[in-house]
């Protein structure tokens, strides 16, 4: 989608922001050498979702957030 966004805009950069979960590493690649610079979301190394438990981004100063 950037890349044809950068040629209808016909300019010779972009600047894009990836969904977590929408993209992969090959069209980050991609955008890369096209020129464009994409802004991606920190990415969620702990298992801790997938194991049913509270994750990182839920705690604040020590409490859970529901």
């Amino acid at each position: 989608m950037a890349k044809q966004a950068k040629a209808v805009l016909k300019t010779e950069t972009l600047e894009a922001v990836a969904d977590r979960g929408y993209f992969s590493s090959l069209e980050i690649l991609a955008c890369h050498e096209a020129g464009i610079t994409v802004t991606l979301p920190k990415p969620q190394t702990s298992g801790a979702k997938s194991d049913g438990r509270f994750g990182k981004q839920d705690f604040v100063c020590g409490a859970a957030i529901r």
